[in-house]
């Protein structure tokens, strides 16, 4: 318990550390005199970097170690983001961000702690602590990122926040050292063999249906979630003709609920129906939410529907990863894992671009149309494919 408790902790600070420069880091930019364009790319090569190296810190976790992982990612994040607030060109915020994106071996490690310690029964409930976790550092960050631009002096001081960001991952990684026990499962007798394989016949392993189905329905969670909120404030400038602050106060309801899903919904969820019927509703709620959202015509129906679409990406987040963890080997878990959260990073990056695609070329409906339409193939193949079945015919 205490070790779940730690890994709580760390997953906490460690995504205010992050929120603390997320909402900066555009604004920053723009001291460069950087493009829309530019600023979305500095998000997508830290997506794509991450997502190339994930697998790679997953393996290195199962075989020297899940702290080491975790402590060496956060001391790059540290230097990383401090670099980003030393920057002096736009090509240096680039390279930094890279940087960030290959030390993101972290959240693969966190997710293999918690897979290592907690049986399958309760496997949801603890990972859905974990995101919970992850959600609520989010919501925190940025109000500490904000004070740190603009509350202390009169202009704003744009490298603070990056050095804050900084000195919350080195003091982590250090606690990291220090009080968090190394988790990972002693090694199975064909576990050296399999260390020996080469890259190819190591992703031949994980063409399982029960580890593809999940991880690709929680990449297609992240897809959608990452694309809407990329496109939300200007839909809802041209739907309702809100403002800024509107605007941020639906993201922080949203917020609220996906983190309430987390932490308690998806393990209700999951001891009721089991993990694969609560990845299917989840995915069917998306489905109806976007759809709706799309055809919807009053700020009271959004709010009603959010609470659906809030449900669909709490739960479908949660569980996916659960059944990841679950199906894996616990000798690869670690590689697993990585492989699965590098596949969400991949969709992180590509959703706001498809989406600001969509936006401009289809409309302002667009976005939500493809991710209903996206999540509705996902819900047929999690159906057809995983057979969901309640925990009582088990």
């Amino acid at each position: 318990m205490m070790t779940q408790i730690v890994v709580l902790a760390i997953g906490f600070m460690t995504f205010v550390g992050l929120s603390i420069v997320v909402r900066e880091l555009p604004h920053f930019a723009r001291v460069f005199d950087a493009t829309p364009f530019e600023i979305t790319l500095i998000f997508a090569i830290s997506a794509i970097a991450s997502a190339v190296a994930q697998p790679f810190w997953g393996r290195i976790s199962d075989r020297v170690g899940r702290k080491w992982v975790m402590a060496i990612s956060l001391v790059a994040a540290a230097i990383a983001v401090a670099w980003t607030g030393l920057a002096s060109s736009l090509g240096e915020i680039y390279a930094a961000r890279v940087l960030a994106g290959l030390a993101g071996g972290l959240i693969p490690a966190l997710f293999a702690t918690i897979a290592d310690v907690t049986s399958e029964e309760k496997r949801t409930a603890a990972i859905g602590r974990l995101t919970a976790a992850f959600s609520a550092g989010f919501i925190m960050g940025p109000v500490i990122g904000g004070f740190l631009t603009e509350g202390l002096s009169a202009e704003p001081n744009f490298g603070l926040p990056f050095f804050a960001s900084g000195g919350v991952f080195l003091v982590l990684g250090l606690l990291t050292i220090v009080i968090l026990p190394d988790t990972r499962p002693a090694r199975s007798v064909a576990g050296p063999t399999a260390d020996k394989a080469g890259f190819f016949e190591r992703m031949r392993r994980h063409r399982d249906v029960r580890f593809v189905v999940p991880a690709l329905a929680g990449a297609a969670v992240q897809f959608g979630s990452a694309g809407t909120s990329a496109v939300f404030a200007l839909w809802a400038l041209e739907k309702f003709g809100w403002g800024v602050t509107q605007i941020a106060w639906v993201l922080t309801y949203m917020s609220v609920l996906v983190t309430f899903m987390h932490g308690f919904g998806a393990g209700w969820l999951s001891r009721k129906i089991g993990d694969e019927r609560a990845l299917a509703a989840a995915m069917f709620g998306i489905v109806i939410a976007f759809a709706v959202i799309a055809a919807l015509d009053s700020p009271l129906q959004l709010y009603l529907v959010l609470v659906v679409a809030a449900f669909g990406h709490g739960i479908g987040r949660t569980v996916s990863i659960s059944l990841v963890s679950i199906y894996a080997k616990p000798e690869n878990r670690g590689e697993t894992l990585g492989l699965a959260n590098g596949l969400t990073a991949i969709a992180a990056a590509g959703g706001p671009l498809l989406a600001g695609w969509l936006f401009g070329i289809a409309g302002l409906n667009a976005p939500f149309v493809m991710v209903a339409c996206v999540a509705t193939v996902v819900f047929l193949v999690v159906f057809i494919v995983l057979r969901p079945k309640s925990t009582s015919d088990a």
